[in-house]
């Protein structure tokens, strides 16, 4: 579906503003509304998880890192 949407803004030559606003347009006719609430930030480790995490790191040797 991406495809075929770029191929017809292409076919059609729409700026950035106006693709912007067929997006807008389409979920208008389609009665699209976004969900009531989202999640938009992942969890947080609190400050003792942050503490115990460095602790770990610490200990652990050179040679073992996972990246």
């Amino acid at each position: 579906m991406a495809r075929e949407m770029a191929r017809l803004w292409r076919r059609h030559h729409l700026t950035y503003d106006q693709t912007k606003h067929v997006v807008e347009a389409a979920r208008k006719e389609l009665k699209l509304t976004p969900p009531r609430q989202r999640q938009r930030t992942v969890e947080r480790l609190d400050r003792g998880e942050i503490d115990a995490l460095i602790d770990a790191a610490y200990r652990q040797s050179p040679g073992t890192a996972c990246w």
